[in-house]
């Protein structure tokens, strides 16, 4: 379902990179790599349950809200393979969006990670700047094979027709809206990453 895994050539670029953090002092942890569709659907159905407790409800706004955080099962960048999720050991769990307040060492460690991650061929995909995806500071994009990935996506004129969200909260909905679903978070996508 969801593993700490990927595709051979960005498992190989992480480790290259993994021993640049060792030599600069940082240990660099793999929490999230290749998600299959029921792995997002269970991440995806938490969100939305939780969303649907903090708000007055209709399926529009609850999508929206869990579009910020996660990715409609299906479109996920994390089911190519090419999508990591890069944490540091001794900031595990600590790692947030910088509108939250967090402390100089994660602020170090994504510096870091900005200065150092591009040169391995990764690409901080979602920076909060446009669309509905929200700042992921630990989303790295393996780009050379991820901007494939998208153009096959977006050059689908039958996309719509062939997905299917069963069991996805709010499945209805993504179905009834489904171009506009995927153009939300294909805007949430750093521009500076297709160059």
């Amino acid at each position: 379902m969801t593993g700490k895994r990927a595709l051979k050539a960005v498992m190989e670029a992480f480790w290259k990179l993994r021993d640049r953090a060792t030599h600069d002092g940082w240990s660099l942890v793999l929490v999230s790599g290749f998600r299959s569709f029921e792995g997002q659907r269970l991440l995806w159905n938490r969100y939305y349950d939780q969303a649907a407790k903090d708000n007055h409800w209709d399926e529009r706004k609850g999508v929206r809200t869990v579009m910020k955080y996660t990715s409609v099962p299906g479109l996920s960048r994390h089911h190519w393979g090419t999508e990591l999720d890069i944490s540091e050991k001794s900031l595990r769990g600590q790692l947030l969006t910088p509108e939250e307040e967090i402390s100089p060492k994660v602020l170090e460690f994504y510096h870091w990670m900005e200065m150092n991650a591009p040169a391995f061929g990764f690409c901080r995909i979602y920076r909060g700047t446009a669309g509905i995806i929200s700042d992921e500071p630990w989303h790295w994009s393996y780009w050379r094979f991820a901007k494939i990935y998208q153009r096959q996506l977006e050059s689908n004129p039958n996309l719509e027709l062939s997905y299917e969200p069963q069991g996805v909260d709010g499945g209805k909905y993504i179905k009834e809206h489904f171009r506009e679903i995927f153009q939300w978070q294909s805007q949430s996508i750093d521009p500076e990453c297709s160059r």
